[in-house]
C-alpha cells in the first residue's frame, strides 16, 4: 500500500506530495512522507518547489514598491549602523587626539607672552572651532541620510 507514494528509486511521487499539500492522507501515509523527508534532501526540494509554485500570492501592484522601499531602507540600516560605530569611534578618538595636541600646544610661550592668550592658543582654537564645525555637518548629513531625507528630496 506505501509503494503508490513512493517511485522505483524510494522518492515520493507528485501524486503523493499532492495528496500530502491537499491533505488527503491518513495519517500514517503522512508519518512515512514526513519521515522520508526528515533525510532525502532531493525530495525536500521537490516539495519547497511544489509549494510555492501553488502557495506563493503576488502582491497588489501598488503594495509592492512601498514595501520593496522600506525593505531597502532596512538593509541600508544594517549596513550603516556597523559602519556608524566604526566611525564615531575613529571621530572620537580624532577629537580626543586634536584635544591632547592643543594642550600640549597650550602651554608653549610665543614671541614672549604667557598663558592662554599668546598666538599659538587663539589659532590651535580656531582649528579646533572649525574642525567641530565640520564634524557636526557631517553627522547632520549623516543623520539625514539614515533618515532617508535625501529620498524624500528625489520624489
Amino acid at each position: 500500500m506505501m509503494q503508490k507514494y513512493f517511485d522505483t528509486e524510494g522518492h515520493i511521487t507528485d501524486r503523493a506530495f499532492q495528496m500530502l499539500v491537499n491533505e488527503e492522507l491518513d495519517e500514517t501515509p503522512r508519518y512515512e512522507l514526513a519521515e522520508h523527508l526528515d533525510f532525502c534532501d532531493r525530495c525536500v526540494e521537490r516539495y519547497t518547489d511544489f509549494l510555492t509554485d501553488s502557495s506563493l500570492m503576488v502582491p497588489r501592484e501598488e503594495i509592492a514598491p512601498g514595501v520593496m522601499e522600506k525593505l531597502k531602507h532596512r538593509a541600508r540600516m544594517v549596513i550603516l549602523s556597523r559602519t556608524a560605530r566604526v566611525s564615531i569611534a575613529a571621530c572620537l578618538a580624532l577629537i580626543i587626539w586634536v584635544g591632547g595636541a592643543s594642550q600640549l600646544r597650550f602651554v608653549q610661550p610665543d614671541k614672549g607672552n604667557f598663558g592662554p592668550t599668546n598666538q599659538k592658543t587663539f589659532s590651535l582654537q580656531q582649528a579646533f572651532q572649525g574642525a567641530n564645525e565640520g564634524l557636526d555637518q557631517i553627522f547632520s548629513s549623516f543623520n539625514a541620510f539614515l533618515r532617508g531625507d535625501n529620498l524624500k528630496e528625489k520624489k
